[in-house]
């Protein structure tokens, strides 16, 4: 699914449609931000396809607004009952049309050239994946630092799981065929590693391309769900042994608080080294 590096390879001008999935339910805080930076990219031919999980009626008719707005562009599909992120994101890959899909959380945010950073170089280095380097926010929108991407192979992953999903492009026709599990949590973390195991490496690009928002009181946070996921994830479907099982949740668990003890923080002396992401001709 990977292929190796050519540089006279320059398919940048190509126009490929890129469908934009974005699961939705209740947000009320944050979702503006979030699809007007999917509304401002730089790369154009998009797709914006909206599962409503099942969200209030007054969640529903913002939904409904944005789409007055831009009817040709934005799509929304409706769960007739809450169904969580992985069915949700599911129907979006489901419906859509473009020859790659981007997904992003409807409380993130992108960078305007994200797509159109991440689409050149996948054209250029002839990829099927690609996952970014990402700012952390907490809820007053005070920076605490940024992630920066590297290449995951499978081992890698097994220890950590450091690929923001809001960064994440990928060809469609591998996420048709390689959908999310039904999880509450760590539903991504499984299909990297799915995907770890069919590719060479999962590409990872340190230029950052998105915003995530550290929110206190999000799913993810829970301490126990995080725990009896993560067993899932290395039990149920890596298939490890009791032991082994247990071996990888404390390893997991001690590299998340490393991840999250270490992370790079926004300083005068980083800031002016950080500041050439935001050029998309560098």
């Amino acid at each position: 699914m990977h292929s190796k590096y050519n540089e006279n390879t320059d398919d940048s001008n190509q126009t490929d449609l890129i469908s934009v999935i974005i699961p939705f339910y209740n947000e009320k805080d944050y979702f503006d931000e979030c699809i007007n930076s999917v509304l401002k990219q730089s790369y154009k031919n998009i797709e914006i396809i909206i599962i409503n999980d099942a969200s209030d009626l007054i969640y529903e008719k913002k939904l409904n607004y944005y789409k007055s707005l831009h009817p040709d562009l934005i799509k929304i599909a409706k769960n007739e009952k809450n169904q969580g992120v992985s069915i949700s994101r599911n129907r979006g890959i489901d419906l859509a049309k473009g020859k790659y899909i981007a997904f992003i959380d409807s409380d993130d945010q992108w960078f305007p050239y994200k797509l159109e950073y991440q689409y050149k170089l996948i054209k250029k280095k002839k990829l099927d994946y690609i996952h970014g380097s990402y700012f952390i926010i907490d809820e007053n929108k005070k920076f605490k630092g940024y992630l920066k991407a590297k290449n995951q192979n499978f081992n890698n992953l097994m220890k950590s799981c450091d690929i923001g999903l809001s960064t994440v492009m990928i060809d469609a026709k591998i996420c048709k065929k390689n959908k999310f599990e039904k999880i509450s949590t760590k539903e991504d973390y499984i299909l990297w590693l799915k995907l770890s195991k069919k590719m060479y490496y999962l590409f990872g690009d340190e230029r950052i391309v998105a915003i995530y928002r550290s929110k206190k009181n999000s799913l993810s946070k829970n301490l126990v769900i995080n725990i009896y996921n993560a067993f899932k994830v290395y039990k149920k479907f890596e298939e490890q042994s009791f032991i082994r099982t247990l071996y990888f949740v404390i390893r997991l668990a001690y590299n998340r608080f490393n991840k999250y003890g270490k992370i790079s923080q926004l300083t005068e002396s980083n800031l002016k080294d950080i500041s050439k992401n935001f050029d998309l001709n560098k």
